[in-house]
């Protein structure tokens, strides 16, 4: 019902306010291309870190697909999915958050959701560089992430 969803919103992003307290200083800068390609790295890292999540080479060792997933559900598995990746060693993981074709409206809200909760939550310590997938891993739909320890 509107009532429970807006709730569920709601503590949503108190939570997302919460987590990026708890993220302290940690800085990003985030790329947008016109095409809606995003591209991300710590502030404090080479810009040759983005390549280590773009080109044919890379090889993601985890991946996360979040379609069926609401925006509340998609925030707990990337950040569930992060902390167990980088508690195994993985250091390059996809993320699938899909293009929104079939959401409400035809509009996409888990590719923003997924930066924002690389860049802004608890788990952004652990985040290293991401950018949008090649088109053998998803394009559009899809983003590699870059782990650290963390």
């Amino acid at each position: 019902d509107e009532v429970g969803r807006r709730a569920e919103e709601a503590e949503a992003a108190a939570r997302a306010r919460l987590a990026a307290l708890v993220a302290g200083d940690v800085r990003f800068v985030v790329e947008r291309e016109s095409d809606g390609a995003v591209a991300g790295r710590r502030a404090d890292a080479s810009l040759r870190i983005l390549d280590t999540v773009t080109g044919p080479k890379v090889h993601p060792t985890a991946r996360l697909d979040l379609h069926g997933h609401d925006t509340a559900s998609a925030t707990r598995e990337i950040a569930r999915f992060v902390r167990d990746s980088s508690q195994k060693s993985a250091r390059i993981v996809l993320i699938v958050h899909g293009k929104g074709l079939h959401s409400e409206g035809g509009l996409g809200v888990l590719a923003d959701l997924v930066v924002e909760t690389l860049t802004r939550s608890a788990i952004s310590s652990r985040i290293v560089a991401f950018a949008t997938a090649s088109p053998r891993l998803g394009g559009l739909g899809a983003m590699v992430v870059r782990l650290g320890a963390g």
